[in-house]
């Protein structure tokens, strides 16, 4: 019974370098085992369900514009600690200790505790064990006790089924005053649709030529979904219809 999810990772690393496909970016999901008893005991042992996080190579694929640069312990550091927020579990809670006692896998890291319980370990694998499986590049590796994380946490993760209907985008274009602020344009347009408008993008501004003084142009995307059917033209030309209207009327807006 696997005590971590290293390993398995490892032997992807290497053979993916093998085949010369040296900048992953790798994660896993699965179970892992500890004892916390008597071995001759089945009580004993505990199976924890468990999140990895494997990085190593460059942290972007070769080009032009972009310079070599290797990947890094705060790269990782910025990933797992993303995939908590995401998880709606509040980081500021844990006790951050320098990782130790992990000498045989670890050359230095961070270990995160919740009370007692420590539920990350992550940092860059020391390259005795890099060595065993023939790996030249530096690789840094998170492991996230996530059975353990979300019991001590003390909150249900919640998740939702993928829409079934297509997400609808339509754009406007319009030539507003200097001063307007985008976060009005985004207020007025879900006042005027609280259900099916789901989100407002700016995708394009200027001002400058051609462009009146004290005046700039916004190009701003709107993204309608019904989550029970799909949307016909006629309510879609409806809705945007009436966010436009309240764009005029309510900031002097100009449709272009």
């Amino acid at each position: 019974m696997r005590q971590t999810l290293l390993f398995g990772g490892l032997e992807a690393i290497a053979r993916n370098i093998n085949h010369k496909n040296p900048n992953l970016k790798l994660y896993e999901y699965g179970r892992v085992y500890a004892q916390n008893g008597p071995a001759d005991k089945f009580e004993s042992f505990e199976e924890i369900p468990s999140f990895a996080l494997f990085l190593t190579g460059n942290r972007e694929e070769q080009s032009w514009s972009v310079e070599d640069s290797p990947v890094s312990f705060f790269q990782l550091k910025a990933y797992y600690l993303n995939v908590l927020v995401k998880a709606g579990i509040n980081t500021e809670k844990f006790q951050v200790k320098p990782l130790e006692g992990y000498d045989d896998l670890f050359s230095g890291g961070l270990e995160y505790f919740l009370g007692n319980d420590s539920v990350i370990r992550a940092g860059e694998i020391s390259t005795a064990m890099l060595s065993k499986f023939d790996i030249e590049n530096e690789v840094y590796y998170a492991e996230i006790s996530w059975g353990r994380l979300l019991k001590v946490a003390g909150k249900d993760s919640q998740f939702k089924d993928l829409p079934r209907f297509p997400e609808v985008r339509r754009d406007l274009a319009l030539l507003l005053d200097d001063r307007t602020e985008f976060a009005r344009i985004e207020k007025i347009a879900f006042d005027s649709e609280r259900k099916l408008l789901k989100r407002i993008n700016l995708f394009d501004f200027y001002k400058g030529k051609n462009i009146p003084e004290g005046k700039k142009s916004y190009a701003v995307s709107f993204f309608l979904q019904d989550l029970n059917k799909t949307l016909t033209d006629k309510e879609i030309d409806k809705i945007m219809s009436k966010i436009a209207d309240n764009l005029v009327r309510n900031l002097n807006a100009e449709l272009r």
